[in-house]
């Protein structure tokens, strides 16, 4: 059976009050940071997240979302999601390419690595 195609994530996207943008991603680990959205100067802090796949799923009034790429919802931060305070860029970084070493060859499914511009 073919795997479908999965809509990307956005490079940057609002979640949850913040202005989240991709730093790094490789394959479905990602280094994100998240921003005020009203004073993108301000910093808030840095998410590191384990992106997850959704099958493409139909709603009740008949319409049908694809195939997509998911961020974490709340309830799964401190298993697929962890927030980071803006001083601890390196920290975040460190668990991030810690979580990319755990995964090993589980990253190859998905494209390999993508940095922001």
């Amino acid at each position: 059976m073919k795997e479908p195609n999965y809509k990307p994530l956005p490079l940057s996207f609002k979640r949850a009050g913040y202005l989240i943008k991709l730093i790094q991603r490789t394959g479905h680990i990602a280094l994100y940071e998240a921003r005020n959205p009203k004073d993108c100067e301000l910093l808030w802090g840095y998410i590191v997240a384990k992106i997850r796949n959704k099958k493409a799923t139909t709603l009740k009034g008949g319409k049908v979302l694809s195939a997509r790429e998911i961020f974490p919802p709340r309830s799964k931060f401190g298993k697929d999601g962890w927030f980071y305070m803006p001083t601890s860029l390196g920290t975040a970084t460190a668990h991030f390419e810690a979580l990319i070493a755990k995964e090993g060859s589980n990253l190859s499914s998905v494209p390999k690595s993508k940095k922001a511009a």
